[in-house]
């Protein structure tokens, strides 16, 4: 993550916050966990079997260390806020912290976020994600069971 920041002040300064944020954050790291979604607000949990399907390298879609950031500042920021623990009723506190996270992730490679739709069916979730970059459109497929990541497919559509 710090080497893909090199050169881009922006993701640097978002990195420099959190570590320089005098903010104590425990985040619980966890692999291959049927209780965690990627990350878990609530209980400030990673899943870093979930992180390590996403591509190495930046965008579009999530790479690793995109993932990653987007998790450790929804916790910084509950943490430094003193947010209510907990997503119920999606909760405002979680919303507020999510949608700073995803101001975020444009910083590693300019790709943003646009329309998100989750699929539900209990243990086993698909979420496609689309992304857009100018006048390019990305579209981000993450494939679940048992709330483990078991495949993440991106298909970029040619400008027209």
């Amino acid at each position: 993550m710090i080497k893909r920041a090199q050169g881009n002040k922006d993701l640097t300064d978002a990195i420099d916050e959190i570590i320089k944020g005098r903010v104590k954050t425990t985040i619980k790291v966890v692999r291959n966990a049927n209780d965690v979604l990627i990350g878990q607000y609530d209980t400030s949990s990673i899943d870093i079997g979930d992180i390590e399907k996403f591509p190495e390298e930046p965008g579009p879609g999530f790479s690793e260390a995109e993932a990653l950031l987007h998790e450790v500042y929804e916790f910084w920021f509950k943490k430094k806020h003193n947010l209510p623990n907990t997503i119920v009723d999606n909760s405002a506190g979680y919303n507020l912290a999510h949608g700073l996270a995803i101001k975020k992730d444009e910083l590693f490679d300019g790709w943003r976020r646009g329309m998100y739709e989750r699929v539900d069916g209990g243990l086993n979730v698909i979420e496609v994600v689309e992304w857009l970059k100018g006048d390019q459109q990305a579209i981000e497929t993450i494939r679940h069971q048992n709330l483990n990541i078991v495949e993440v497919k991106v298909k970029v559509s040619d400008p027209k």
